[in-house]
């Protein structure tokens, strides 16, 4: 196992790495959604308060403004008003007055708007988009004080988060203004009967350019630490093919050493394994004056056996000529001292 590990460390090291940058990418997904979600959910927020506003500001209208008017009976309360000055708006068209305002504040501004599909004679050229129509129509079928109606858009050029709210009929007095009104295109209206849709245009280009940006940049980032994983991965890689290589040729030369070739040399570097080598040859370098000491010890003891070998057979060789000379001489002695034996016995 341990010898799997070393073998492959860089393929682990690689694919431990690619992992953790893999991991990196779906948090940085799974928070670019959160975030995302965030940033909708706060649009929601501010586009609900924004159309409390209004309806705040339209019933403290009517309330406060148009019926003091009515009981005075000396202006009169309608649509043209612009250009009669015995006459105020009434409150939905306050509301439309102050929606073509917040249209003109330019496309980066929140527009309100207020639309029924029971519109005065006055409005009923007004053509309604697809998304208004799906307002009044989820509106009819869920005539829900706290439900929101929205969705994310194009529009203009533009992308905008259009929230809607149900309009209801919340006042007696707007019911029978509405019912005796002679221009009302229904005279049936009852409280809490959803009258129409009050809308919030809020404009989400600038913020989703700039949380883009945001992620875009941190893409940037994850990918590039990605590639300097595996650029990193790829030089080490390298290194360690390297230092394979040469730790092969360094085993090899010393098993050329074990088999008695002491004039080999390893290779030497600046790297670990270079230094290595060069401590290698130092040793090898002392073996061989070693190994060179003692061949010429042992050639030097072969010379002195081989001339005490060549001292040793001429001392035979001089004892054997001795050992003959003496073996005559004393043959000789034999024969005086027999010619004497014999000389002694005739005198007789």
């Amino acid at each position: 196992m341990g010898r799997y590990l070393q073998k492959h460390a860089i393929l682990i090291a690689l694919v431990t790495g690619a992992a953790a940058v893999v991991l990196l990418a779906l948090g940085f997904l799974d928070t670019k959604e959160a975030t995302e979600g965030n940033m909708m959910g706060r649009a929601q927020g501010a586009a609900k308060d924004t159309i409390k506003q209004y309806k705040d500001l339209r019933a403290y209208y009517t309330a406060n403004v148009v019926a003091d008017v009515k009981a005075s009976g000396s202006v009169r309360i309608g649509v043209a008003h612009k250009d009669d000055a015995k006459m105020i708006p009434l409150p939905a068209t306050m509301i439309h007055d102050l929606s073509a305002l917040s249209a003109q504040n330019g496309t980066e501004a929140s527009r309100f708007d207020l639309y029924s599909a029971f519109p005065f004679p006055g409005r009923t050229s007004r053509r309604l988009d697809a998304y208004q129509n799906d307002a009044i129509a989820y509106f009819s079928a869920n005539p829900d004080p706290n439900a929101v109606f929205t969705r994310v858009e194009e529009v203009e050029g533009r992308t905008v988060l259009r929230a809607s709210v149900a309009d209801f009929m919340s006042a007696q007095a707007c019911v029978d203004c509405h019912n005796t009104h002679p221009d009302s295109p229904k005279k049936d209206w009852k409280l809490g009967d959803v009258r129409g849709v009050l809308e919030v245009s809020v404009p989400m280009t600038t913020q989703i350019a700039a949380q883009n940006s945001v992620w875009s940049t941190a893409a940037w980032y994850v990918g590039g630490a990605f590639a300097l994983l595996v650029a990193g991965a790829g030089v080490l890689e390298l290194f360690v093919v390297r230092m394979r290589r040469d730790a092969g040729r360094a085993r090899d030369r010393l098993a050329v050493v074990a088999a008695g070739n002491l004039a080999v040399r390893l290779s030497e570097g600046e790297d670990e394994i270079g230094r290595v080598c060069g401590s290698a040859n130092l040793l090898v370098a002392e073996l061989e004056a070693a190994m060179r000491t003692v061949q010429q010890s042992a050639h030097a003891v072969a010379r002195s056996t081989q001339e005490i070998t060549r001292g040793n057979q001429d001392l035979a060789s001089r004892t054997d000529e001795q050992a003959s000379a003496l073996e005559e001489t004393s043959a000789s002695l034999e024969e005086i001292s027999g010619t004497v034996r014999s000389n002694a016995e005739n005198t007789e």
